[in-house]
């Protein structure tokens, strides 16, 4: 089966890797082969379910709606691999506007405390 997608970088596992976003180094590295070893042993990954796990525990005790207490665990997840694989580079000032946008979400979705009451 061929590969599909935009770049030209496809292995013969049929997974595509455009070659103008695709990084080398110790950190991407390091990220291929966690991905690699969760994906022999998917124990490996328990340590950061449980943490999810609290951290949007935590969120929902707190009085976050399910939604958001997701929304903002992706959004720092999805940043954090954005930064090792290098896919978007952004300035302080974009992190920043992430962060604010973040808050924004958080402070104007209404608290699950206070809709119980």
């Amino acid at each position: 089966m061929p590969a599909t997608g935009t770049g030209s970088g496809a292995t013969s596992s049929g997974a595509c890797w455009p070659r103008a976003r695709t990084r080398t180094g110790p950190d991407v590295a390091l990220l291929r082969v966690l991905l690699l070893a969760a994906d022999d042993n998917p124990a490996i990954l328990d340590g950061a379910r449980a943490a999810n796990t609290r951290t949007i525990g935590a969120a929902l005790a707190q009085g976050a709606d399910a939604g958001t207490a997701l929304v903002v665990q992706l959004t720092l997840d999805g940043l954090w691999l954005n930064q090792a694989l290098g896919t978007l580079t952004l300035d302080r000032a974009e992190r920043l506007s992430i962060r604010d946008s973040l808050f924004r979400l958080i402070d104007s979705t209404p608290s699950t405390k206070d809709t119980q009451r």
